[in-house]
């Protein structure tokens, strides 16, 4: 632990690396099972409304972005660093991210098959959008707002934001053909019959989304929700402004907690009108997650900053002081273990099937299976570490 601690960049908020670390293991876990067929609830999103613990993941990366750019960018403007600078770093990372996102997207787990062509088959219809080129789109847009506006403003953004993406999800009146025939949608909130569904069709078409076969083909991470996500991320540079004041940390940790629990019952009375739902990051899921955040960070700052706790958070630092590394580590080693075949199965799932699914069950063996996964990725992430190499983007 020690040694951990030492290979820290200074200057770093610890308790924020932490609450990063434990997102991103969170992230990667999930997405890693041995088999899609045996997870059990809480490891999977909830199917449409509602949710799970899987669905804090990706919220509270967004609201921790928001966070990470004011501390980020606050010591810059106090040093009079000159706007067309810090607006060359936000585009730079931009581009970055989405490109990053892109490649993975590009990165076929068919590419050793004979049979596939990899231009017209992976490159001809790409995703345009994922996680990495949301979290780009986001942290542009909030990036350049936290430049413009102040703290009581950003707040307003985020709070008609919110309002307009309601108004425009349930009135926007917009039809759409299904089998055969012009059904009017305004106001409809179904999977794969809504508007931002509607709109990911028209800008995308078909083949560049993850959704292909709905009536309205459309992406998880797509255009019109992606507002939505900004304010998620407006929470965070919110809270990072609070965060940077003189006030007393246990003054801070129960200010954080209170918001936390507020946001939270806002978030479930909201539910009432526009339900929680993530695919679509409903103004419900905004609130709700940012309240959840709040309380996780909260939970953070308490055991390790005010309290001294560090010893158990020694993973989540490795992980979380190199957030992108790892995602993007995880995400290629996750498809090369997809390309090889054995006996007509891909080597993962032949691995699961000779060597987990035997000896654990399946449930346990799906689970085991992320454990090693997660395990391999760590001697990785930890040799990085300790070469003080960071990789920021």
């Amino acid at each position: 632990m020690s040694s951990i601690m030492a290979s820290l960049p200074k200057g770093r908020m610890l308790s924020l690396d932490v609450f990063r670390g434990i997102t991103i293991t969170m992230m990667i876990f999930v997405n890693n099972p041995g088999s899609w067929s045996y997870m059990y609830a809480p490891l999977k999103h909830a199917e449409w409304n509602g949710w799970t613990p899987t669905d804090f993941i990706f919220p509270f990366f967004v609201f921790i972005m928001g966070v990470s750019i004011v501390l980020a960018f606050q010591k810059k403007l106090e040093h009079n660093t000159p706007k067309s600078e810090l607006y060359k770093s936000i585009f730079n990372r931009t581009w970055k991210l989405f490109g990053l996102g892109l490649f993975l997207n590009l990165f076929s787990i068919n590419l050793l098959m004979p049979e596939h062509h990899w231009f017209n088959d992976t490159f001809l219809n790409v995703r345009y959008m994922g996680v990495l080129q949301r979290l780009a789109l986001v942290y542009a847009i909030t990036a350049i707002l936290y430049l413009h506006f102040k703290p009581k403003q950003l707040f307003y953004i985020g709070v008609g934001t919110l309002v307009f993406y309601w108004l425009m999800m349930n009135y926007f009146p917009f039809s759409a053909q299904i089998d055969g025939e012009q059904v009017d949608l305004t106001g409809s909130l179904e999977h794969g019959k809504n508007l931002a569904a509607y709109i990911d069709f028209h800008v995308f078409g078909t083949n560049h989304v993850y959704f292909k076969n709905l009536p309205l083909p459309y992406d998880p991470e797509g255009l019109f929700s992606t507002f939505t996500a900004v304010v998620s991320c407006i929470a965070g540079v919110l809270t990072g402004y609070y965060l940077s004041n003189s006030e007393k940390l246990e003054v801070k940790i129960s200010t954080l907690f209170f918001w936390g629990v507020l946001l939270l019952v806002i978030g479930e009375i909201m539910d009432y009108g526009f339900p929680i739902n993530k695919t679509i990051w409903t103004p419900s899921y905004v609130i709700f997650m940012s309240g959840m955040a709040l309380l996780f960070l909260a939970m953070c700052m308490f055991l390790v900053d005010l309290k001294g706790i560090k010893n158990w958070s020694a993973l989540f630092i490795v992980f979380g002081s190199n957030a992108i590394a790892f995602f993007m580590l995880s995400g290629l080693f996750g498809r090369l273990i997809l390309m090889p075949q054995i006996n007509g199965m891909r080597l993962k799932s032949w691995i699961f099937d000779t060597v987990f699914a035997p000896y654990f069950g399946n449930y346990i063996g799906s689970i085991a299976f992320s454990v090693v996964f997660m395990s391999i990725l760590y001697s990785v992430m930890y040799w990085l570490y300790k070469k003080k190499i960071f990789w920021k983007v």
